[in-house]
């Protein structure tokens, strides 16, 4: 059996994390912590002077990563929801007003794709147009040339 969080969170209550460290990453709060031990500037970080050092108690800490977790869970559920709608699955749970929302941002996202398309192939066109023009002055040097030849 796994221990709970809120468990965990107890049995830490009483220990605490610097404030100025709260929100850095693993590597980050090592890099720090190695800093403030030894007292020396390693990298972009710099030993923090006793005065700069507040506490924060380390459920704070685990609970405000917990509230980040869950954002970024529920972040990810959503994005998941609108692929699955996207790809045309689980359209059944969907009201009249969302199906409406979802059947414009189609149009617009098919509007995108068929304006990039009609802008690759004039570029294409283009491009071909410069090259006929190249290959047409190419052979008029070359009829000259030859007619030059064959009058001589």
């Amino acid at each position: 059996m796994q221990p709970r969080l809120e468990d965990a969170m107890e049995e830490v209550e009483a220990e605490a994390v610097p404030k100025a460290m709260a929100g850095l990453e693993l590597g980050e709060l090592f890099v720090k912590n190695i800093s403030f031990m030894f007292g020396k500037q390693i990298g972009s970080c710099r030993a923090l002077p006793p005065h700069e050092i507040n506490f924060v108690p380390l459920k704070q800490l685990v609970q405000s990563s917990r509230n980040e977790y869950l954002k970024l869970k529920t972040r990810v559920n959503n994005l998941q929801r609108t692929q699955r709608n996207l790809l045309g699955e689980d359209l059944g749970s969907l009201g009249i007003k969302e199906l409406e929302q979802f059947e414009k941002q189609l149009d617009l996202s098919l509007r995108h794709i068929r304006s990039t398309g009609t802008q690759h192939m004039l570029d294409q066109l283009t491009d071909l147009q410069r090259r006929e023009q190249m290959l047409c002055e190419a052979n008029k040097c070359l009829r000259r040339t030859i007619l030059g030849e064959a009058s001589v």
